[in-house]
């Protein structure tokens, strides 16, 4: 190792005693992974294998500090990426939900005041054939209607409506962690 990576203080005592301890127990030691500092004051993580032989403690040291500040990288990321995950379920609910009341403020009530008035003509109306051509459109009305109403239900969570937004929040990050 050259000397600006050498270990001069332990970061934690108890790591140092740790691995003596058994070092002296098992006779080695092997993977051990603790944190120092240089001579220079530089945080260093060290992967220790070592074993003691007739009083004698043979064995190798090596700087694996880029590997554990990448893991330690790797998982802020695993961390950030998660949260944005979350965000993105919720801007997809609002998006549903935005979607789910134009739908039913705008198609869906003049659906409804469509069909009313087909109503209100028939009533008014006593030939046979546009009755009929009245009574297929209010028909065609009735399952345009129905078709949307089944359309809000599936775009709109039936959880979220339940037990409302930060509870439907909690129930999926449980199951995500469960999971």
């Amino acid at each position: 190792m050259e000397a600006s990576t050498t270990l001069t203080i332990w970061a934690e005592i108890k790591d140092r005693e740790q691995m003596l301890k058994m070092l002296k127990k098992q006779g080695r030691v092997d993977d051990f992974v603790a944190e120092g500092m240089t001579h220079t004051g530089r945080r260093i993580f060290v992967l220790f294998s070592a074993r003691l032989d007739d009083g004698h403690i043979s064995g190798m040291v090596m700087d694996i500090t880029k590997r554990i500040l990448s893991e330690q990288k790797i998982q802020e990321y695993q961390h950030r990426l998660k949260s944005l995950g979350v965000q993105l379920t919720l801007a997809e609910e609002q998006e549903r939900r935005r979607i789910a009341a134009e739908l039913h403020d705008n198609i869906g009530q003049s659906l409804v005041f469509s069909r009313m008035q087909l109503a209100s003509l028939r009533s008014r109306t006593s030939n046979e054939k546009p009755v009929e051509l009245i009574d297929e459109l209010s028909q065609l009305l009735l399952h345009i209607i129905q078709d949307t109403k089944e359309l809000l239900f599936e775009l709109s969570s039936p959880l979220l409506y339940e037990i409302g937004l930060s509870a439907a929040i909690s129930h999926w990050i449980s199951e995500q962690i469960v999971t």
